[in-house]
């Protein structure tokens, strides 16, 4: 028996066959200069498969277009998001500079009313810290090439800062009053008690052998007092007093004491030569 063939598929075969065959046709009746009755079929017949393939070709043109505009606006985009990013930065720097030049014309009202109007005082930038559980301590870029030494005091115009330790000679390393190995001759502003100001390793300082009967007060600010080989300069602001305990052994009282100046932030400093 023969194969069962496809009905569907013979009559594309045959449709195809008529399209051929009619074009044939047509070709021949181009050449010769007449338009068939098959010509006009095959016009008919291909007419519709014409028109979508020029309508595909111009959905394609357009697209191709579209593409190319979305490429050109993803670029000009990236462009000025580059643009933004400068300026920003631009911005940045010029608002950091603002606030490096306030701190510096502080610092400079400050100094002017140091002993000798501060003319041994030396402007200093903090390129370094190291906070430990044993020392506290910062680094500045003045050093031995600039007339620092050590055991010279340190200071912002917000208050005391500490004294140089180690001097090299384009650096100074610095230890703060926070130092468990610091101590300052400190005085209540308000009463003129006086006491030694220690550090604590810690953000709070104590000032420690206040007498018994001494009036101490929190909020009372706490100055250094000008006894001492080291902070010689009175008048410098300490901190302020949180609270106070007596010590009922030695009959002393001990003040706990919060620094004017925030260490975590220190960036301009002033090393008073005495």
């Amino acid at each position: 028996m023969f194969p069962r063939v496809d009905r569907n598929l013979v009559r594309l075969l045959l449709a195809l066959l008529i399209v051929v065959l009619l074009a044939a046709g047509h070709r021949r009746a181009t050449s010769a200069g007449e338009e068939s009755l098959g010509a006009t079929i095959v016009a008919v017949t291909l007419s519709p498969f014409q028109r979508t393939l020029v309508s595909s070709a111009r959905m394609l043109e357009n697209a191709w277009g579209i593409v190319r505009e979305i490429r050109t606006l993803y670029a000009e985009n990236q462009r000025l998001r580059a643009r933004v990013e400068q300026l920003e930065q631009r911005v940045n720097i010029l608002n950091e500079r603002g606030l490096e030049n306030q701190r510096l014309r502080e610092m400079l009202r400050f100094r002017e009313t140091l002993p000798r109007s501060g003319e041994d005082a030396l402007a200093a930038t903090v390129i370094g810290v190291k906070p430990t559980n044993a020392f506290n301590t910062i680094i500045v870029d003045r050093g031995a090439n600039d007339g620092v030494q050590a055991q010279q005091m340190v200071l912002t115009p917000r208050g005391l800062v500490g004294q140089v330790r180690v001097v090299t000679p384009n650096t100074a390393t610095v230890l703060l009053i926070t130092d468990l190995t610091s101590g300052v001759g400190g005085r209540v502003q308000r009463t003129g008690w006086r006491g030694v100001v220690r550090g604590t390793a810690g953000p709070l300082l104590e000032m420690t052998y206040i007498p018994k009967e001494a009036d101490v007060r929190r909020g009372d600010l706490v100055v250094t007092s000008g006894v001492g080989s080291i902070f010689q300069v009175k008048g410098i602001v300490i901190g302020k007093v949180e609270n106070i305990r007596l010590d009922e052994n030695i009959s002393v009282k001990t003040a706990t004491v919060r620094p004017a100046v925030d260490f975590r932030r220190l960036e301009e400093v002033l090393v008073l030569a005495q």
